[in-house]
């Protein structure tokens, strides 16, 4: 949206006539508040500037806590920087997260999964609450401002730059100014707003609810599925002939309950009619799933479902155009970067996190610059706090440097990155 500040600063004036109080004229803000916005915030505080981290949802965590995605998948592959301090920070707390045996790794090896990446990392369970907690005080111990229920509505825009944002809350429709803007929101609404670039793709496994069933045996459970396998997989095979998809469960941090993911093939994250869709149809098969689970599977007897997750399961939606579009190629090569900024089985190049045409945006998280295929390598949420951290940290070297994102100097973001405690294979130009 292109509109007019006014010369004080203290509101903008849009369409002509319509005006929106200015609540904040600071260093950077940061839009969405999931791993990769509160990552990203953290960072940009903790490097000296003055940050507003903006969520929709009265909690923090995104996926992690109103998605129900209750795993840290690829934690071994991101066991650094802020990722590393939350999981740590979840230890200090009652079940606030398992480490099973670092040999329990998913598929028996490292392969590639249409949709999940390269697979077979250790994937550590954690407590959906624990994290919101951790989450809010990680943001006040590093002096972060957080605004809670505030929807983003719009990008202002001045000669392809990015000035600051428009939000819709309870007190009204409000703009907030910032040198830096970070678009953290998964779905990559900010970048879309504001003109960049971008593609759209669904995800070969759609939307879904996660949710969780009480009360269930899970040695007894686990014990059964091991024990049985072939009628167990008749009886998935069953359910699927029946309902259209499989069911996949997961022990929790908490005894006696289980996590169930979903898969609701062929919709988008970026259409209302499609959410839609996914809402009603999708608790309609979490109903039919405990149903079948208490019939059929020893265990789950006198089961019941507690919570189905508020937040709908999004996998893929927009990918930002960057300066550079990584590859499924250099996942399964393993590439190797100048400008790399974190570390998989493959680097991850900063290039990745600027989008073209726009200036003073970066964006971090499951929307950053990829090809469909090589999105699933990175969609993860240890990967989208990697992302965030350095989306955070080169958002305050420009700011530093009074300078774009994309001008900053790559070799010095690298060497602020690894004093944090992110772990990089070799630095630019050495």
């Amino acid at each position: 949206m292109k509109v007019k500040i006014a010369d004080n600063r203290e509101e903008i004036i849009e369409s002509g006539t319509r005006r929106s109080r200015v609540v904040g004229d600071v260093d950077a803000v940061v839009v969405g508040g999931g791993p990769a916005g509160i990552a990203a915030a953290v960072s940009a505080s903790r490097n000296g500037s003055d940050v507003v981290l903006l969520e929709r949802y009265p909690y923090l965590g995104g996926m992690p806590t109103g998605g129900l995605v209750l795993l840290f998948i690829e934690y071994d592959r991101y066991e650094y920087g802020i990722m590393k301090e939350t999981a740590e920070w979840l230890a200090k707390l009652d079940r606030g997260i398992d480490f099973p045996p670092r040999s329990e790794h998913w598929g028996g090896g490292k392969r590639w999964v249409e949709g999940q990446g390269v697979i077979g990392a250790y994937n550590p369970p954690f407590d959906p609450e624990m994290l919101k907690f951790v989450s809010n005080e990680m943001m006040l111990e590093a002096g972060v401002k957080p605004a809670l229920n505030c929807l983003f509505t719009d990008a202002i825009i001045e000669n392809d730059t990015i000035k600051g944002v428009i939000v819709e809350n309870k007190e009204g429709r409000q703009a907030i100014l910032a040198k830096v803007t970070i678009d953290a929101t998964g779905d990559g609404d900010v970048f879309a707003k504001a003109g960049a670039p971008f593609k759209t793709d669904i995800h070969p496994w759609g939307l879904g609810l996660s949710y969780r069933i009480a009360n269930v045996d899970v040695d007894k459970a686990i014990k059964f599925r091991q024990e049985n396998a072939e009628e167990y997989k008749n009886l998935m095979d069953e359910h699927m002939k029946r309902e259209g998809y499989r069911l996949v469960w997961f022990p929790t941090t908490r005894k006696e309950i289980v996590l169930f993911f979903q898969w609701l093939l062929g919709l988008s994250a970026i259409r209302v009619e499609d959410l839609t869709k996914a809402e009603i149809e999708g608790r309609r098969e979490v109903m039919a799933a405990v149903d079948f689970y208490k019939k059929n599977i020893p265990g789950f007897e006198s089961s019941f479902l507690i919570e189905t997750s508020p937040q709908i399961g999004t996998r893929e939606s927009r990918r930002v155009e960057g300066e550079y579009v990584l590859t499924k190629e250099d996942v399964l090569e393993g590439r190797r970067f100048p400008d790399v900024i974190a570390r998989n089985l493959f680097d991850l190049p900063y290039r990745c996190l600027i989008p073209q045409k726009i200036d003073n945006l970066l964006v971090a998280g499951r929307c950053i610059s990829t090809t469909h295929e090589a999105q699933a390598s990175i969609r993860m949420i240890c990967p989208c706090y990697a992302t965030g951290e350095v989306a955070g940290t080169a958002a305050a070297l420009a700011i530093q440097k009074d300078c774009a994102p994309r001008r900053i100097n790559v070799n010095e973001l690298q060497k602020r990155l690894i004093n944090q405690g992110v772990i990089i294979r070799k630095l630019a130009n050495e």
